[in-house]
């Protein structure tokens, strides 16, 4: 989905940038904030007044997370206690993202790309982690049955809503563009996968869970489900975070 969404956008910038030398290329700041966060940004000026801006943001998959030092050293700290080689969700753990926006700007005022604007737009986004860890199965503890896990996590979500901001150009070819604020109710999902290719009862532990799950209080965990196979158990539910929020800095060229 996102491959063939990525396409039309790209299509669709491209040839209406084929018909003026109006554009500019933008880097956004705010998102190097994140570890490894790169998102450039492509605009074209319809005319004094409108524009079009493409924005395609990744991080790499090889990326782990920012506190995973901290994390390791609680793990080796419980390795060298329990003599066991234990380690846990977060061991290691690596993450990967890919997001595009689509803005549709309305430039007010002085209008050429410059000056406050209002912006449409519509973002997709799909974070995901990985990791590899080692638990013991045994419920009881008297016998030590360690088995090694591998933890899929994507996190997805397609919003439309609405961005505010302001945008100057110096020399009518530098910009900076700032994003006050932007708002877009969200609808996605979370999808977790755990995996083994070590002896384990997957039944059982996906009806040990949906039993926990149904007898849970909170509507919102009555929403997860899970799902058994071969090797592994599968849980989706909602996407937690119903509302996308923006705000950002971005630099660029217009020529």
């Amino acid at each position: 989905m996102k491959n063939i969404f990525t396409l039309l956008l790209l299509a669709l910038s491209f040839s209406v940038y084929a018909q003026s030398p109006r554009a500019g290329v933008k880097l956004n700041l705010s998102a190097l904030a994140a570890p490894r966060f790169i998102e450039g940004q492509f605009e074209y000026l319809i005319d004094d007044n409108k524009g079009i801006q493409l924005s395609i943001g990744v991080i790499p998959s090889t990326s782990k997370l920012r506190f995973h030092n901290f994390i390791d050293e609680m793990d080796k700290a419980a390795k060298d206690k329990a003599q066991t080689g234990e380690t846990t969700v977060f061991s290691g753990m690596k993450q990967s993202a890919f997001r595009v926006t689509a803005d549709m700007r309305f430039y007010l005022g002085e209008g050429e790309g410059t000056g406050f604007y209002l912006s449409p737009f519509i973002r997709y986004y799909k974070y995901t982690f990985k990791s590899k860890y080692k638990e013991d199965v045994n419920a009881d503890k008297t016998i030590e049955a360690w088995r090694d896990f591998k933890l899929k996590t994507n996190v997805s979500a397609v919003g439309i809503g609405l961005a505010i901001g302001t945008q100057w150009l110096i020399n009518d070819k530098w910009a900076i563009d700032v994003t006050w604020i932007g708002i877009a109710p969200s609808f996605g999902k979370i999808k977790a996968t755990v995996t083994s290719d070590d002896n384990v009862d997957w039944k059982k532990y996906t009806d040990d869970f949906n039993n926990s799950v149904s007898s849970d209080d909170s509507k919102f965990v009555q929403k997860i489900k899970a799902t058994s196979s071969k090797n592994g158990i599968s849980l989706s539910f909602p996407n937690p975070v119903p509302v996308i929020l923006r705000s950002g800095v971005s630099v660029g060229y217009y020529f």
